[in-house]
């Protein structure tokens, strides 16, 4: 199953472990295959050089390029199609959309509630981390 993961949740992850860590742990085990484009790369490096971030980052033991460089040979690339979305609120989300349909994804992980206020789009569904690993935890049960 191929997922994109927003930035938000990939700072997440990296900084932070819990749930959103989870979604990076399902795509180690083979469970999913995870996507992301040059606009989320070039996001995530920028998130990560914020002041606010900087402690926690010097505690993880790698740098802001090093942590990008790991996504970036984690993750399948591809080149986002463009996509419109009326009900979206934020345009500025439009290339996590259009990585996900270009991908031919089947979930995105987000925490942003602009993008989760969709439930899906084009039959891509939108998922907080702690949903999407409740729902592999549930799976592999069954």
């Amino acid at each position: 199953m191929r997922v994109v993961a927003d930035t938000n949740t990939l700072v997440s992850a990296y900084l932070w472990l819990g749930r959103p860590a989870e979604v990076i742990e399902l795509h180690a085990c083979g469970w999913i295959e995870l996507c992301t484009c040059p606009e989320q790369l070039t996001e995530f490096a920028q998130v990560l050089e914020r002041p606010k971030f900087r402690q926690r980052i010097a505690a993880g033991g790698l740098s802001p390029t090093e942590i990008v460089a790991h996504y970036r040979q984690l993750a399948t690339p591809v080149t986002p199609v463009a996509v419109s979305a009326a009900a979206l609120s934020d345009p500025d989300d439009l290339w996590v959309l259009g990585c996900a349909v270009a991908a031919q994804a089947r979930a995105i992980v987000s925490g942003d509630t602009h993008l989760l206020s969709l439930g899906s789009f084009r039959g891509i569904s939108l998922y907080r981390a702690t949903e999407f690993v409740a729902f592999y935890d549930w799976a592999k049960g069954h």
